[in-house]
C-alpha cells in the first residue's frame, strides 16, 4: 500500500545551482531584464571608490569600538556588584571599580551616568584618605571631565569646582611640572572654551603648552595637540598672527618630527585651520 502511495507523488530532481540555467542563458540576462533598465542597474556590479572604502572602514571601526565599550561597561557593572557584596560599599576596591565603570560610561558617551559614578568615587576616597589625598584629586578630575561633557549647563559649575580642587591637590602633591597637573589644567581650559570664556581658555592653554613642552619635550604629540587648540582659540579672538604661528608649530611636529603625511586626518585638520587663517588674513589686508 505504501509503495502505491509513493508512486502517486511527483518525482523531484535536485540540481546544483550552476546547472539551473541552460548553456544558452548562462551568463546572460533574461529578456524581461533586457527590457527593464532598472533591473539591469540592480544586476550591475558596484564599483567602490577609495572614499567609499574608507567610510566603510571607519563605520566598522566605530561599531567595533561601541560594542567593546558596551561590553566593558557591562563587565564593570557586574564586577562592582560583586565587590560591594564582598567588601562593603565604602571600600577602596569598590572605589577602583567605580572609577573603571565611570571610564566605560565615558567611552559609551553616557556622561551623566559617568558623572554620578565619579561622584560616588570621590565620596569613598574622601572617607578613606581625607580631602587632600592624590586619589581624591584623581577622582575630582574625572568628575570635572564628565561634567564638562554633559549637556546640562548646570554641570559646568560642577566641572569648574571639581577641576579647580583637583588642580590644587595635584599641584600641592605632585608639583607644577607633572603631567597629571598639566592634564587637569588642560581640562580646566576646555571648560573655559566650552563656556566661551576665551581669555581664560587662552591663558590656561598657554600654560599647558609651556608645561607639556618642558616635561615631554617640544616635539611630543601632546604639545602639537595643545598648540593646535591654542591656535584655534587665537583664531576665535581674531589674533590671526598668533593663530598662524601656533598652527605652523603644530604642523612642524606632525610633519617633521613625527613624519606624518598631509593625508593624515589630524594633519588635514591643522592644514584646514591654517588655510582658513591665511585666507582671513588676506581678506583683512595682512601681509
Amino acid at each position: 500500500k505504501m509503495e502505491q502511495e509513493t508512486k502517486n507523488y511527483p518525482s523531484i530532481t535536485f540540481k546544483p545551482y550552476g546547472d539551473t540555467l541552460s548553456p544558452r542563458n548562462r551568463g546572460h540576462s533574461s529578456p524581461s531584464m533586457d527590457k527593464n533598465p532598472l533591473a539591469r542597474a540592480e544586476q550591475a556590479p558596484v564599483l567602490l571608490t577609495p572614499s567609499m572604502i574608507s567610510a566603510n572602514v571607519r563605520r566598522s571601526r566605530s561599531a567595533l569600538r561601541n560594542a567593546t565599550a558596551v561590553a566593558e561597561r557591562d563587565y564593570w557593572k557586574e564586577h562592582l556588584t560583586k565587590c560591594v557584596l564582598q567588601y562593603g560599599p565604602m571600600h577602596s576596591k569598590v572605589a577602583d571599580c567605580l572609577h573603571c565603570l565611570g571610564g566605560a560610561h565615558m567611552k559609551c558617551k553616557e556622561y551623566d551616568e559617568a558623572l554620578s559614578v565619579y561622584k560616588s568615587t570621590v565620596q569613598i576616597q574622601r572617607q578613606i584618605h581625607g580631602n587632600n589625598h592624590i586619589s581624591v584629586g584623581r577622582a575630582l578630575d574625572r568628575v570635572g571631565l564628565a561634567a564638562s561633557y554633559s549637556d546640562s549647563p548646570h554641570n559646568y559649575d560642577w566641572a569648574v569646582a571639581a577641576l579647580n580642587e583637583a588642580f590644587l591637590i595635584r599641584y600641592n602633591t605632585l608639583g607644577p611640572h607633572h603631567c597629571d597637573t598639566a592634564d587637569t589644567l588642560n581640562n580646566i581650559a576646555g571648560v573655559h572654551l566650552r563656556r566661551n570664556e576665551l581669555e581664560e581658555a587662552r591663558q590656561a592653554y598657554t600654560e599647558v603648552l609651556t608645561v607639556r613642552a618642558a616635561i615631554m619635550g617640544p616635539e611630543h604629540p601632546a604639545v602639537a595637540v595643545t598648540a593646535h587648540t591654542l591656535g584655534k582659540v587665537y583664531m576665535r579672538v581674531a589674533n590671526y598672527l598668533e593663530a598662524l604661528r601656533h598652527f605652523e608649530f603644530s604642523l612642524r611636529i606632525y610633519c617633521e618630527a613625527m613624519r606624518l603625511k598631509d593625508t593624515n586626518p589630524t594633519v588635514a585638520k591643522v592644514l584646514k585651520d591654517k588655510d582658513s587663517t591665511e585666507r582671513m588674513m588676506v581678506s583683512m589686508g595682512y601681509r
